[in-house]
């Protein structure tokens, strides 16, 4: 008893020492509210609400829709649907700015699925980005992975990244580039420091 006692305490301390802690607010977009005033005309949101926290790069000439699912999300209540109606343009959903710590390890994860999503040429890409805080536009480094729209399961994308000496701030992005169109389910999108 006395031993399987100290292999179970011995246990929970090798798993405490593998936890991450998640740097995004709203990383399952359970949180919505009235869209802000300086997102796009064109994006059209359902109930006029956006999920808080995240941002929206998005042509003039681009027509997209984003709404809430509240059935079938990866997990919690909610995930986002993205429709990106025109072929021509590009968007991107983006978080930032993340306050991170120098040589630290990151890594970012994902989760996506297809409803109609279809992609002519170019693919979609998920990145987690860190730079300088007064260089960040200019100079920045980070992990991206190429997402694929093939399953109409939830399916998941991540990578790592270790911060440099000078790197204190990052950010999300989900680049949908043209050549795309479809709706598609986007849901856990997050950054976790990796404890050691």
């Amino acid at each position: 008893m006395r031993t399987s006692m100290i292999c179970f305490f011995l246990l929970a301390v090798i798993s405490l020492g593998a936890a991450e802690v998640s740097l995004i607010e709203n990383a399952g977009f359970e949180s919505w509210a009235p869209v802000p005033a300086n997102t796009p005309k064109n994006a059209v949101f359902e109930n006029n609400q956006a999920p808080t926290q995240w941002k929206f790069a998005i042509p003039e000439q681009a027509k997209v829709e984003f709404s809430a699912v509240r059935t079938g999300a990866k997990s919690g209540d909610c995930a986002l649907r993205i429709n990106k109606i025109d072929v021509e343009s590009a968007i991107e959903l983006q978080y930032y700015m993340l306050a991170l710590e120098p040589q630290k390890t990151y890594r970012f994860t994902i989760w996506v699925k297809n409803e109609s999503f279809r992609t002519q040429s170019r693919r979609p890409w998920a990145a987690f980005l860190a730079g300088t805080e007064k260089g960040f536009w200019n100079d920045k480094k980070g992990v991206s992975q190429n997402i694929s729209f093939e399953s109409a399961e939830w399916t998941e994308f991540s990578g790592e990244y270790t911060t440099t000496a000078d790197q204190k701030a990052g950010m999300l992005r989900l680049h949908i580039p043209a050549g795309t169109s479809g709706a598609f389910l986007v849901d856990d999108f997050n950054v976790m420091e990796k404890v050691k």
